[in-house]
């Protein structure tokens, strides 16, 4: 009897183990999330993009001046290699800090645009890699780059359709994040001429999250992109409070009118977390 009661005793034990162990894996954990990190530096793109699977990759690294600031939130993510980091364009406040994180932590891959963009003669960014020994692949319009092994986020490539001469923001990659049924809509530098090019597509635009063009100024971010694309959330790589003429003040109001909740690179948090599970998106500062 005794033999059996203790029999009885380790399964009651293990049943309860059991109940505790389905009980956590019901909260969903956090590798099941796709975030976006929007990184504080004032004028420039930053963003860390964390996808299931626990692997990271840069939209843009700053300036070269900004590399203190993004270490500080990769350290703080736990991030000690990138899967690859995408170059919207060659302006400085864009791939200026590249150098300095191919330096810092292994990179398996960085994107860029294949057409010729004379942008990157402020920033060879393929002489960059090549000097690290790390692999550039093109990017296109229509082109998809599915992001992990198995995490179910892919980058659509939505721009530029052609090489704008005479504006060289309109050469930025314009990149749809999605995860399930949401989506992160970067723009880069893209100014109105790109963009109507955009709007006149039959592209899916729809985002929880617009990274805005060109830093929030007017020459981007029409009131006809805001219509298309529905954001709940507008990123805006400027600070208002340190840079004169940032983030023109007519284009917080037209995001205010269409209901979309801004975030600027500015005041004392380091950073923005857009946060995906798949269905919904939500916030947090730190």
């Amino acid at each position: 009897m005794r033999k059996k009661k203790r029999f009885r005793g380790i399964l009651l034990l293990a049943g309860l183990l059991l109940l505790t162990g389905c009980g956590s894996q019901a909260e969903k954990p956090a590798w099941e999330e796709a975030v976006l990190t929007f990184i504080h530096v004032g004028k420039g793109d930053a963003l860390l993009l964390a996808v299931p699977g626990d692997e990271f990759y840069l939209v843009d690294t700053g300036k070269k001046k900004d590399f203190e600031e993004i270490r500080e939130v990769l350290d703080r993510k736990g991030v000690t290699r990138l899967k690859g980091i995408f170059i919207s364009h060659g302006h400085k406040d864009h791939a200026g800090g590249l150098e300095s994180i191919l330096e810092e932590y292994p990179v398996e891959r960085v994107y860029l645009s294949g057409l010729p963009d004379p942008s990157f003669q402020k920033v060879d960014v393929r002489e960059v890699a090549g000097e690290a020994k790390v692999p550039v692949e093109e990017l296109f319009l229509g082109d998809v780059v599915a992001l992990g092994e198995s995490s179910g986020v892919e980058v659509q490539v939505l721009g530029p359709e052609k090489i704008d001469k005479e504006n060289e923001n309109n050469n930025s990659l314009i990149l749809r994040v999605v995860y399930k049924d949401t989506a992160f809509l970067l723009m880069g530098d893209t100014e109105l001429a790109s963009e109507e090019r955009l709007l006149s597509s039959d592209a899916e635009l729809a985002a929880q999250v617009l990274k805005l063009g060109h830093h929030g100024k007017m020459d981007a971010t029409s009131e006809e992109l805001l219509r298309r694309v529905q954001p709940a959330y507008g990123i805006v790589t400027a600070n208002r409070e340190k840079e004169e003429g940032a983030a023109d003040p007519a284009m917080a109001e037209r995001l205010k009118t269409a209901g979309v909740e801004a975030y600027y690179s500015e005041g004392k948090i380091r950073g923005v977390d857009f946060i995906s599970d798949g269905a919904t998106v939500r916030v947090e500062t730190y």
